[in-house]
């Protein structure tokens, strides 16, 4: 049988030990009602109630991908999300780590987004998930259903394509408004967790110039247009080898700008690490939105 929940004390303790953010996202949600701003009411209520959920349901009972109840012998995850958080099969564009399908990309090496870019906008990076399935519900909830937890298994399964010999890591930074509407950078929880399983420190030498659009909102061929000029860095990094850290990889251009601005500070190496590989243009059923 699977447990209903984890006992009184504990869903108690987790909810004294949440006091403090659950009054952020109540008064977060009063104030968005008193400006009568549908945005942030949109944005706020799923937190509230989220927060009111925990009450009964502590998320560390229940599997963080699907939400079922778990066994005592499963940890964060239900077998069966464990299972289908496979890395991606088959071989790999040696720049991006995208899946070769076709016999021109098997031959060459490269996928067909990598081909078509010059060498100099060639980013090389890793991703251990496609983005589907249970990846795509882990990454869901860690940007929209407040489930920070989800870094966890996630980061456990980048750090298998976390590059040797480089010195920090940089999480691709939100827009100020972005962040406080959101309340955290998913981008810098995976960052603490790879910090914390690999030893490497995490550097925020990036900042938003500008707000930009959702790149999944987007096509591909507007994506590029949308994150030109985005980024800056905010702090030196001559001689360093830097990894840029985010949660899902499409087109490869957020990284690219982020990686253009580091070099620009002094970098001498940049690599991207995502936690999933995208589709490309392909519609997730796990997000509804086209990534």
């Amino acid at each position: 049988m699977r447990f209903s929940g984890c006992g009184i004390r504990k869903r108690i303790d987790r909810w004294l030990s949440q006091t403090a953010s659950r009054r952020i996202a109540i008064s977060a949600f009063i104030k968005a009602w008193a400006r009568g701003s549908a945005a942030l009411i949109k944005s706020e209520l799923p937190k509230l109630g989220n927060r009111v959920i925990d009450l009964f349901y502590p998320r560390d009972c229940n599997c963080l991908a699907c939400g079922h109840p778990l066994y005592a012998s499963e940890h964060t995850l239900c077998d069966k999300c464990a299972a289908e958080l496979e890395p991606v099969a088959g071989r790999r564009c040696h720049v991006c780590s995208r899946r070769l399908t076709s016999e021109q990309e098997l031959a060459t090496g490269l996928c067909g987004g990598c081909r078509r870019k010059p060498l100099a906008r060639r980013l090389h990076g890793g991703a251990p998930l496609e983005h589907r399935g249970a990846a795509a519900r882990l990454v869901y909830a860690l940007k929209f259903d407040h489930v920070k937890e989800a870094a966890e298994p996630l980061a456990l399964r980048m750090m298998d394509y976390l590059p040797d010999g480089f010195d920090a890591l940089v999480p691709v930074p939100l827009h100020r408004k972005r962040e406080r509407v959101r309340g955290y950078n998913q981008a810098r929880l995976l960052c603490e967790e790879l910090s914390r399983l690999s030893g490497l420190p995490v550097l925020d030498a990036l900042r938003r110039a500008r707000a930009t659009r959702k790149q999944m909102e987007l096509p591909a061929d507007e994506r590029e247009v949308n994150v030109k000029d985005a980024f800056e860095a905010i702090v030196p990094c001559y001689g360093k080898r830097l990894v840029i850290v985010d949660d899902v990889r499409t087109t490869g251009m957020t990284a690219l700008e982020c990686a253009e601005a580091l070099y620009l500070a002094g970098a001498i190496d940049v690599r991207a690490l995502t936690a999933t590989l995208a589709m490309l243009g392909k519609r997730s059923e796990d997000n509804h939105s086209y990534i």
